[in-house]
């Protein structure tokens, strides 16, 4: 079922960009690549930025598709497994309307810098969790991480890049995001028939430090005008 779900979202988007650069009254595909190569001529940092992207989210949707099996591994069940899902739904929305309220306190690029950190710190917290009831401890991280996140990228790509480059900045975001979900199933499926849920928790650490340092960098980079 993973494996299946990874190529149908692989076609799904493969599908969503053939279909955008061949609808009648579109740009030609040769200026949408120049301009595609120009954006990342004016912007290097954001292809680092966007690998980041990808990282994080292969991280977080590892352990959101297999939350189930990494509840069962930990020795729960379908209740805690929908506790701890829950939990992150709502514990989402005070960090996504009260984001404004944090843009007063620290810069959106500083809250940028932070976010990755705690999806490093609940992939971990999940790892060393002795049964289900710490995981949803750990999944107290959540918003933190995933809620952040989400409104502080689009945020800063907003305030970072050049205003004629926003939506394609935002779009881009997107995509890269698509590309870390469509390989956590194409990787975690596999991982799971081979070894354990404890694999797919690795997986999720090591693939959320590695965004982490991603994202330092790019930002760093960005702050630094490279």
């Amino acid at each position: 079922i993973p494996l299946v779900s990874g190529v149908f979202g692989a076609g799904l988007l493969l599908f969503t960009t053939l279909f955008a650069r061949l609808t009648p009254g579109k740009e030609p595909m040769e200026e949408k690549a120049e301009k595609s190569l120009g954006f990342f001529q004016e912007t290097p940092w954001f292809i680092l930025f966007l690998a980041g992207c990808v990282c994080l989210f292969l991280s977080h949707q590892t352990l959101g598709n297999y939350m189930y099996q990494i509840t069962v591994y930990k020795g729960g069940g379908k209740a805690e497994q929908g506790m701890i899902q829950s939990l992150a739904a709502i514990l989402e929305l005070p960090v996504m309307f009260g984001f404004g309220l944090l843009l007063k306190k620290r810069p959106c690029g500083w809250w940028l810098r932070l976010s990755p950190l705690f999806f490093v710190l609940r992939s971990l917290g999940m790892l060393l969790a002795p049964n289900a009831h710490w995981l949803l401890a750990a999944q107290l991280l959540h918003p933190m991480g995933f809620a952040l996140y989400t409104v502080a990228s689009v945020a800063f790509a907003a305030e970072a890049l050049p205003a004629r480059h926003a939506l394609q900045g935002q779009s881009y975001l997107f995509a890269a995001s698509s590309v870390g979900s469509i390989l956590s199933l194409l990787l975690g499926g596999p991982l799971l028939d081979r070894f354990s849920a404890q694999s797919l928790l690795l997986t999720a650490v090591l693939f959320g430090a590695v965004g982490y340092v991603i994202f330092q960098w790019s930002i760093g980079k960005k702050e630094a005008g490279k």
